[in-house]
């Protein structure tokens, strides 16, 4: 439950792969908001496609996935957003 949302949220839990293997994956869908939603993945995703080498989008993943391995990005309980993260690798590569 998504108590402080300003949004409706739906949160979805998927599981997949075998028993020996059991992935779970959890997704937030939100409805509703306004027509700027989205304007910051857009401006991110502009900066990140200055970059020829992928550099910058694979050190954006290898950061997200490092701190999900590491239970970061649970928000819920006080962790930051993946995004969050994305935004703090942009940071560093632009100082």
């Amino acid at each position: 439950k998504i108590f402080s949302a300003q949004v409706p949220i739906l949160r979805l839990h998927a599981f997949g792969g075998e028993a020996a293997q059991r992935s779970k994956i959890v997704v937030d869908v939100s409805v509703g908001g306004n027509l700027a939603r989205g304007a910051c993945d857009r401006s991110v995703h502009r900066l990140l496609g200055r970059d020829p080498s992928g550099t910058a989008a694979a050190l954006c993943r290898l950061v997200k996935l490092w701190a999900k391995r590491r239970k970061l990005t649970d928000t819920l309980r006080g962790g930051l957003s993946s995004f969050s993260f994305v935004l703090l690798v942009l940071f560093f590569l632009q100082t």
